[in-house]
């Protein structure tokens, strides 16, 4: 790790007499690196915890004249005999740096008291630990070094210009094949969506990953550098690798920094031309599905991870090598607060780098904005992400440790500054300016607004009845066709029932059977003998015929009201329906109503009875007048119209439940409005938007009303 720290000095002179504590004996002073903006650094390296200390020209010279029980004036005398024009300010800012990170032999009561206070102070509590760093926590698993060194020479064949010329020219030919087959290329995904596919993936995915961390650690002990351990960094919880190269910071020449930076991702890419080459020749499988995946998303996503530089991977030390700037994101913060200050209330502070050029300072200030912004975004992604995979008290809490911690409290610190320093603030432009913005934000807030309600809607019939089949049979004719205005009663469907025309022709045999045997009666003493039973055979047999007969009859669908035809099924001769079958939709066209479905929230703004607009979405209503009739009291459990669901690109977000009906995600009520008497409508149900006037509320009470719906709906449990 590099310190570059800016410590605010005590200008009091009663320390200048007493004698200055030792310097640790095992600190090393690394050579100057290259310059930027025309200063030159050094490093100062302490072994025991690893980390680098930059040091300006002025430092170096108080570091290499400081002798133990040296009184802090004689140093500063025997500096200036040097020609460094060093002050006690410089001094004791150099004193405390070194204090505050160990790097004094110290002894004494006094000083083992102050190491002890020092020690408790950054002593936390478990959960305090916990909420600080579960983001990220590392767990080092091994010191990778001995290892290194022993696989170096197989790394270095790996490495070896040769053979990357024989990976690119393997990768081109590999395009080439792929190209050639580019259907069967991306069909290859599908292999994933099996238990074998997937544990294929999750080796060739751990695999990737060990050998991008192996790339760092390869590249940085080829240049000499120690790699201080490899291990497994837990981000949100999430296990991923790391490798710890903090030694590279000490090399001189940047393209040799870069090269250890940009090693993981350079790795990547050549795993994926070799898996590219391999996917052709390969059968179909999981062993196939995993060279795809090396080819083509692993290292896709890898880039897309690691060159952001707004977080602390791979492209964020590649952009701080590139401006040969350490501690990028704490010296760009201290200039993106600077300029936010300025901005708003023209303290007049000094630039925080003076020596920086405007360039730069610009440069950086857009960097910590940007890193901001990207922050709020990553840090509120990850809120929503613990909150729906945790268990949901343990989810609440996470989110609001994100929302709190993460996002809230630097705000809150840099407001508590404002307030600190409000004796500072001047009337000037800035401050004019951030007063009449705050005035208009403000206003916005609180100043109520008209606002109309816009609603999803569809322009629907009155009266509609699904037909169906009373009963099982087999077309014979069809009368009607899609879009015939029918009459109620009217024939629409003839239908038959070979069966049930057996059974009657059966039945009437046994009928017939049955009167002859009566008839003679007057010959046959025997049938004389059986009369009664005869009859009464003859009457059961007499409601069996009149039964079928009527069954029969039902089989012809007919209309139940007076309308257009709408939804009918292909329908032809010979075919069987059944009773669940839907076979037609009739809609009476005397009359039409809109149904509008207004979310949750927006409950409370509509007004009773008010009257509203209905625009179709195909623009034949331009503006529809309709009058407010009902609103359900409970929310839809389904929505039946399709047209309106965003899955079928309506403006209502839905999805499909295990019984494939659409699912609102949101909770929703039905509006039911009629439309106003002599106006001209054709078709069938069109969809379109209601436009209601609203009730005008602030902004500030729309979010407060909306921040106590989600409180009151995640309260139960």
């Amino acid at each position: 790790m590099v310190g570059h720290l800016v410590i605010a000095a005590d200008t009091s002179a009663d320390w200048l007499q007493e004698p200055l504590p030792g310097i640790r004996q095992d600190l090393r002073i690394i050579d100057s690196r290259v310059p930027v903006e025309g200063e030159h650094r050094w490093r100062l390296y302490d072994p025991l915890q690893h980390r680098y200390f930059n040091l300006n020209h002025t430092a170096l010279e108080l570091f290499r004249c400081w002798r133990h029980q040296i009184t802090p004036s004689a140093l500063l005398e025997t500096a200036a005999a040097k020609g460094v024009s060093a002050t006690s300010e410089d001094l004791q800012a150099l004193l405390q740096l070194l204090r505050q990170h160990h790097l004094t032999s110290e002894q004494g009561r006094e000083a083992r008291q102050n190491l002890v206070s020092r020690h408790k102070a950054r002593q936390r509590s478990w959960w305090s630990w916990l909420i600080h760093n579960y983001l990220f926590i590392r767990l080092p698993i091994l010191r990778p070094d001995p290892w290194l060194d022993k696989l170096m020479p197989f790394a270095d064949g790996l490495s070896h210009p040769y053979f990357l010329r024989f990976l690119q020219l393997l990768g081109v030919i590999g395009l080439l094949l792929v190209f050639r087959q580019w259907d069967h290329f991306q069909a290859t995904f599908l292999h994933f969506f099996s238990l074998q596919g997937l544990l294929f993936y999750g080796v060739a995915l751990a695999f990737i990953k060990i050998a991008h961390e192996a790339g760092h650690a390869f590249a940085a002990r080829r240049r000499g550098c120690r790699v201080a351990s490899m291990g497994v960094a837990l981000l949100v919880l999430f296990p991923v690798l790391y490798t710890d190269t903090t030694d590279a910071s000490r090399l001189r020449n940047r393209a040799e920094r870069l090269g250890i930076v940009l090693a993981g991702i350079k790795t990547e890419l050549y795993l994926a031309v070799a898996a590219t080459f391999l996917w052709s020749f390969l059968p179909d499988g999981p062993a196939r599905s995993v060279a795809f995946f090396v080819a083509t998303t692993s290292w896709v996503t890898s880039v897309l991870v690691n060159i952001s530089p707004f977080m602390r991977f791979d492209g964020y030390y590649a952009m701080a090598d590139l401006l040969e700037m350490e501690n990028l994101q704490q010296r760009s913060f201290e200039l993106g607060r600077w300029r936010l200050r300025q901005w708003l209330f023209g303290y007049g502070d000094p630039v925080p780098e003076a020596s920086m050029s405007q360039r730069r300072i610009r440069l950086l200030t857009v960097y910590a904005y940007g890193t901001w912004l990207y922050r709020f975004f990553l840090f509120l992604g990850i809120a929503l992400l613990v909150y729906h995979f945790a268990f949901k008290l343990l989810g609440i809490f996470l989110f609001a440790v994100e929302i709190l911690w993460f996002v809230m409290l630097p705000i809150w610190r840099e407001m508590k500054i404002w307030w600190t320093r409000r004796s500072d603030l001047r009337w000037n432009q800035p401050t004019v300016r951030s007063l009449v913005i705050f005035s208009l934000f403000l206003g916005l807030l609180l100043v109520p607004f008209e606002h109309e309600i816009q609603l999803e809607a569809t322009l629907d019939t009155k009266r509609s009845a699904d037909v169906f089949a009373a009963h099982g049979g087999q077309v014979s004719d069809v009368l009607v066709a899609e879009g015939d205005t029918v009459e109620a009663g009217q024939l629409l469907i003839k239908m038959q029932s070979p069966q049930l025309n057996h059974q009657l022709e059966q039945t009437k045999r046994k009928l017939k059977l049955t009167q002859a045997q009566l008839d003679r009666q007057g010959a046959d003493r025997k049938y004389l003998e059986q009369r009664l039973v005869l009859e009464r055979q003859k009457s059961t047999l007499l409601s069996q015929v009149a039964a079928l007969e009527s069954r029969i009859a039902e089989l012809d669908v007919v209309a139940p009201v007076s309308g257009r035809v709408s939804k009918q099924i292909a329908l032809m001769a010979g075919q069987w329906l059944s009773t669940e079958d839907v076979l037609l939709n009739i809609h009476d066209q005397t009359g039409r109503r809109v149904l509008a479905f207004v979310p949750e929230s927006d409950l409370s703004r509509l007004v009773q009875g008010s009257s509203g607009y209905f625009f179709s979405d195909d623009g034949r209503y331009q503006a529809l007048p309709v009058q407010f009739e009902t609103t359900d009291r409970a929310a839809i459990s389904r929505l039946e119209f399709p047209e309106l669901a965003s899955l079928y690109d309506g403006g209502i977000a839905t999805r499909k439940n295990k019984e494939s009906e659409l699912v609102t995600e949101q909770a929703m009520y039905r509006m039911t409005f009629s439309v106003a008497e002599g106006e001209a409508i054709s078709g069938w149900r069109q969809p379109g938007v209601i436009v209601l006037p609203g009730q005008s509320k602030s902004l500030i009470e729309r979010v407060i009303t909306q921040v106590l719906v989600v409180l009151i709906r995640e309260s139960g449990f």
